[in-house]
């Protein structure tokens, strides 16, 4: 992709830090966050396709996602477990954040259905890169997640969260590449979404 073309990278940075951090509200937040990169999408729809969205499925991966994603919420709720009272605080900023109740809820279905198909296709699908070194788009997909991560943990939590999904977003964009469609991220990104949500869930009880 063109560097001219790269400034969209910019963009869910501007949605988070505006959305989440100032308006605190997240479904400002989200529909920010996806606007712009639904925008970037359709500005540049020839440089990726759409019909990759659906390809390069292999139902034989799927175990061994599961467990994987499986294995990811339990951690969360462990480690949540080893700061008492973090609940009432998690409890608090999600009420800052205008979220309770089935609004909660509404925003949880969405982010486990609507979110990984609009990510995948923003960063795996415009900006893939079929290079095996780390890429710019992959730090990027982290980096902007620590920005997310911030108002909920101590800010070096945020920062191990945001390598570890930047290593998330090298190892998916290496799968699209070998499998040649985002069927496969897709549905890892909307599993470990739902495994969060679960998590947050637990905790919140």
């Amino acid at each position: 992709m063109k560097r001219t073309a790269r400034i969209w990278l910019l963009g869910p940075y501007v949605a988070i830090g505006v959305g989440l951090l100032i308006m605190r509200n997240a479904w400002a937040t989200v529909c920010g966050f996806h606007g712009i990169m639904l925008a970037a999408l359709w500005l540049h729809r020839r440089r990726w396709r759409v019909d990759a969205l659906w390809g390069g499925g292999r139902p034989s991966w799927l175990p061994a996602i599961v467990l994987s994603v499986l294995a990811f919420g339990y951690g969360l709720t462990q480690l949540a477990g080893l700061f008492p009272g973090y609940g009432r605080h998690l409890r608090i900023v999600l009420n800052s954040l205008s979220l309770s109740g089935a609004g909660m809820g509404a925003l949880g279905a969405y982010l486990c259905l609507v979110n990984p198909v609009i990510e995948e296709a923003f960063w795996r699908g415009l900006f893939f890169e079929g290079r095996k070194r780390l890429a710019l788009s992959d730090l990027a997909y982290g980096g902007v997640h620590f920005l997310v991560f911030l108002p909920f943990m101590f800010s070096h939590y945020a920062l191990i969260a945001a390598a570890f999904l930047s290593a998330m977003g090298y190892l998916w964009r290496r799968i699209a590449s070998q499998q040649k469609g985002l069927a496969m991220p897709i549905a890892w990104h909307a599993l470990g979404d739902a495994s969060i949500i679960l998590s947050v869930a637990v905790i919140l009880r």
